[in-house]
């Protein structure tokens, strides 16, 4: 079907994207998906469906830090996520640093 809405889980990219997150105990797939739009350079073009992932993976950070988007069906498997893993970094720091080219375009999380 392709996309059908604006939200963050309104396309059949980040819907599939989704799914892996069942695979997963920790934040290491969301931090996979976006390092693979942030590795990108200022004149690189970010592939469609790294990006829609990568909007995906904003989404679940956000939902975990209690900012929450719309629910609905396309968004069960997010919807279903619980609390945010506790890390051994302070807050801010904790991707403070890596992979150079994208690190000015990163925002902590």
């Amino acid at each position: 079907m392709g996309a059908w809405d604006v939200d963050s889980f309104g396309n059949d990219t980040a819907c599939d994207w989704s799914y892996g997150l069942e695979d997963v105990k920790d934040l290491s797939y969301v931090e996979r998906t976006l390092d693979a739009v942030l590795t990108c350079g200022p004149d690189d073009e970010v592939p469609s469906d790294d990006a829609a992932c990568a909007v995906a993976a904003a989404e679940v950070i956000a939902r975990l830090k209690g900012n929450w988007g719309i629910e609905n069906s396309y968004s069960e498997t997010t919807d279903k996520l619980g609390p945010l893993p506790s890390t051994d970094a302070p807050a801010g720091t904790r991707r403070q640093g890596r992979r150079g080219a994208g690190a000015d375009r990163r925002g902590a999380f």
